[in-house]
């Protein structure tokens, strides 16, 4: 992970996502910290979407989010 912006996630990669949950949820992570992102299927905002789990490894925590780009 490059970069935490309110309720967006930059990764090294270049890819960005978007926190559907709480966004003070990844406030505290921080750049170096290793995650895991793993897509899911299932029910945003009350329609069927993909979406992905990003696990922050260090913190034991798990937030949904979109991919922005």
């Amino acid at each position: 992970m490059a970069r935490v912006h309110r309720d967006t996630l930059l990764m090294d990669s270049t890819a960005v996502y978007r926190v559907l949950d709480d966004p003070w949820a990844v406030v505290f992570w921080l750049p170096l910290s290793k995650v895991t992102i793993c897509d899911q299927v299932g029910n945003v905002d009350d329609e069927i979407a993909i979406y992905y789990e990003i696990r922050n490894q260090d913190k034991n925590q798990m937030v949904r989010a979109v991919r922005e780009r």
